[in-house]
């Protein structure tokens, strides 16, 4: 069982790319579920942590752009993991790539969905389930065996879930080295003054912040030579962002008017460009879409999501390399 590491490997190293990004997110007033603002945590769970049952034929593969570096796969039928977990929400991460089959996913006996995890070049799916209830809820993964006619396999690639314990989480600024920050494990750190902690992350793949709210900021580093980002939120792309610029320094971009509740931030390279990584910040009162300032003559951007609107400072610019940073 080879074959994912050599396919993901190679496209990893096909990318040079560098990712620092900032992530700020901002918490607007919780409803009554969310509970007392600041008490509550999203935890992530990545797939060698306790917690996970397996059953049928299963082995962990070494991926350096998964979180926390490893995955776990299997491609025979009727094989299944299963997570038990307290709280109404869990979001989950799995590894899509070309060798990649289909995966059924059902929370406390009932089917949610049928997932396809081939891609023509290796990412993540990641989906949300919420409104669960509060207690006990169990997740479970059974591999079916079967792939559409592009996959050259049927290997379902478990990478990871996040858990919400049904409170609001609190606010402030966290860089790349905070624990509520996940990442891919290819990640060096670079010294610079001008970055939050005088240091920020690059030539990785994937960061991801958890956060309660209804809005959110990245601040990418930019400069010359840097390149684009991709920034999703709860698996929803909210477009690819151009960091290129010719005076080095903080690029910011803000989605609001989000849904209240857990959300997880992900950004990610964009194939054949270069990345950033984040650096998550939080604050309170909500961000507006002008905290950033506009030395970079960036013009605004509206990108539309599920009837809200993400305000995005962005300057075009050929893709290069691509820095990021975490404030």
């Amino acid at each position: 069982m080879r074959s994912l590491p050599r396919t993901l490997d190679r496209i990893t190293h096909a990318l040079s790319w560098c990712l620092i990004v900032a992530l700020l997110a901002a918490l607007c007033p919780a409803p009554a579920p969310l509970g007392a603002q600041g008490s509550g945590s999203i935890v992530r769970f990545e797939d060698s942590a306790a917690g996970w049952t397996p059953t049928g034929t299963w082995s962990s593969a070494s991926v350096g752009v998964a979180s926390g570096g490893t995955v776990r796969q299997s491609k025979t039928a009727t094989s299944t993991l299963t997570f038990t977990f307290t709280g109404p929400w869990i979001h989950l991460g799995l590894r899509a790539a070309t060798n990649a089959g289909k995966v059924n996913v059902s929370i406390d006996g009932v089917s949610r969905e049928v997932l396809d995890t081939y891609a023509r070049q290796g990412t993540t799916i990641s989906r949300s389930y919420g409104d669960l209830g509060g207690g006990a809820h169990t997740l479970t993964l059974t591999v079916l065996g079967q792939r559409n006619s592009f996959a050259s396999d049927s290997f379902v690639f478990v990478d990871y879930v996040d858990v919400w314990d049904g409170l609001a989480v609190a606010e402030g600024t966290f860089d790349q080295s905070h624990t509520r920050v996940a990442r891919s494990t290819d990640w060096s750190s670079v010294t610079q003054s001008a970055a939050q902690g005088g240091s920020y992350l690059r030539d990785g793949a994937n960061i991801w912040f958890p956060f309660t709210g209804s809005s959110v900021r990245v601040d990418t580093w930019a400069d010359s030579s840097t390149g684009q980002i991709r920034i999703f939120i709860d698996g929803v792309s909210q477009g690819v962002f151009d960091l290129a610029s010719s005076t080095a320094g903080v690029r910011t971009f803000s989605f609001d008017q989000l849904s209240a509740g857990p959300m997880s931030c992900w950004c990610r390279n964009t194939a054949g460009a270069r990345q950033s990584t984040p650096s998550a910040r939080r604050a309170w009162p909500p961000l507006s879409p002008r905290r950033h300032p506009t030395r970079f003559s960036a013009l605004k951007k509206t990108i539309p999501r599920c009837g809200s609107t993400a305000s995005a400072s962005t300057r075009r610019r050929p893709p290069g390399r691509c820095l990021a940073r975490i404030v």
